[in-house]
């Protein structure tokens, strides 16, 4: 694995300055053998765990879903700037909509996100599947008031499906009495093949796009995902809820106590908004950045991305592999640093090369982050509170981001990235308090009233059960 890491490298390096789209594909099918090899690897060190029909039947119920509403989302992708512009918007209208649907999703999309631990999982989900077709209808008006408005249920939209949809399967997961080692296996298989959804996505919207003649179209596919997942959801999901006996304002207040009183629910979720907002600021910068160091029009925005997408895929493969004897939690910790030091890159260096493969390391470990943190979130975050807290944590992302791009162009492309990478330090530092949990004075002083379980030398004996810990922790007084 390492020598075929260090050739597609060395590959990478002997390239011309300016990329040609056959170069490109060279690069595509480099990374798409590389993700191919670790598949490979992946089933021959036995790194797919061996499970019982019923969860596999489990996992046929969640993940086509999964797909298609997360296909709704990637054909629409690289089109919204592009119909805002063909309608005659100027880039600060067209700023206005995207800032409005990062605003949403931090203030409605929490609150709505949160309500699908008392109202229901499966409810909240098919409301996304609303929201985000009522978002995809309003591209087809050429107002800024309506499209505004689509903008807003978009972003609401967001929100659901990076926190409803996780917290229904794994819900399901538990209380079907599935293997805890197999839960992070199925986000695994999330990733992985988001990522060629992802794929899939740009390439059936550019043929549509070109077919066509209209930037519509790909939102018209996208609804049509949406009604299919709807339609398999409503008929095959079972609705599932965290805790129905309190209401929702109580929800909202038993969320935060959970955030308060659990400094790994806390550091896991702060580990994530942080790594998001660098995330999210780079969807932002690097066509630019790209555009920079090689000139306008000297490389295909469409191979980049997929390439990207292969990346993701690698990372999602490598994080499977990993799992089998790195503890998840390390792992983690792990990306946060590959994902910093790619982000100093476009800071030290304007070698368009150099960049385009610290891009694709980042990549790489958004698609090791993904399962990562999922199966965290999973293991730590109380199952009553769980899209709460999930949607909690959406606030400090989209506020970061949020004034990072309402200033992008006064700070500069140095100092924008200096911001990510300040954002994924702290959020290395968040992961590894929860690396350190048993150990860490403030968790043994506050909440374990000195109990040690330093020393211990098996993992089950210094764990604590993460519902066990919580019910512990909130049945103690506390001066906060």
């Amino acid at each position: 694995q390492h020598t075929c890491v260090l050739w597609f490298t060395t590959f990478c390096c002997s390239l011309p300055p300016s990329l040609t789209t056959t170069m490109m594909l060279l690069v595509f099918f480099m990374l798409a053998a590389v993700a191919v090899y670790l598949v490979y690897s992946n089933h021959k060190q036995k790194a797919i765990p061996s499970t019982s029909t019923t969860f596999k039947y489990f996992q046929l119920r969640f993940l086509p879903c999964y797909y298609l509403m997360t296909a709704s989302d990637w054909l629409q992708g690289p089109y919204v700037y592009a119909l805002y512009n063909a309608y005659g918007f100027s880039m600060g209208e067209i700023g206005w909509l995207f800032i409005a649907g990062f605003a949403s999703s931090m203030l409605m999309g929490t609150f709505v996100g949160g309500l699908a631990d008392t109202v229901g999982r499966k409810r909240i989900c098919l409301a996304y599947v609303a929201l985000y077709l009522f978002s995809c209808i309003t591209k087809h008006f050429n107002s800024f008031s309506i499209l505004l408005l689509g903008r807003i249920t978009g972003g609401v939209a967001t929100s659901i499906l990076f926190s409803a949809f996780d917290s229904w399967m794994v819900n399901e997961h538990f209380a079907r009495g599935f293997q805890e080692e197999w839960l992070s296996y199925t986000f695994y298989l999330a990733s992985f093949g988001n990522g060629i959804v992802a794929i899939l996505a740009g390439i059936i919207a550019s043929f549509l796009t070109e077919w066509t003649g209209s930037l519509t179209t790909p939102f018209d596919c996208a609804i049509v995902c949406l009604v299919v997942g709807g339609t398999i959801i409503a008929l095959t999901w079972t609705e599932n809820y965290g805790d129905r006996t309190v209401n929702i304002v109580k929800s909202f207040s038993n969320g935060l106590a959970a955030i308060r009183n659990n400094p790994t629910v806390l550091n896991l979720g702060l580990a994530q908004s942080l790594f998001e907002s660098a995330m999210y600021i780079f969807v932002f910068m690097w066509t630019p950045t790209l555009t920079n160091a090689w000139g306008k029009g000297t490389f295909d925005h469409g191979m980049v991305f997929a390439c990207f997408m292969i990346a993701v895929m690698i990372g999602s493969s490598l994080f499977n592999y990993a799992a089998l004897t790195v503890p998840i939690e390390k792992i983690l910790f792990a990306q946060f640093v590959f994902a910093l030091c790619a982000m100093l890159v476009p800071i030290a260096s304007g070698n368009g090369l150099l960049i385009l493969l610290a891009f694709l390391v980042f990549e790489g470990s958004v698609g090791t982050f993904w399962p990562s943190v999922s199966t965290l979130k999973g293991k730590y975050i109380p199952e009553d509170v769980r899209s709460t807290v999930m949607n909690y944590f959406r606030l400090p992302t989209n506020f970061f981001v949020l004034s990072t791009l309402s200033y992008v162009e006064d700070l500069g492309q140095s100092t924008v990235f200096t911001i990510c990478v300040i954002l994924l330090a702290a959020a290395a530092a968040a992961s590894y308090v929860v690396i350190h949990r048993e150990t860490h004075p403030f968790y043994l002083s506050e909440y374990f009233g000195g109990k040690s379980i330093k020393g211990s030398d098996s993992q089950e004996e210094s764990d604590l059960d993460s519902d066990d810990m919580f019910s512990e922790m909130m049945s103690k007084p506390t001066d906060v």
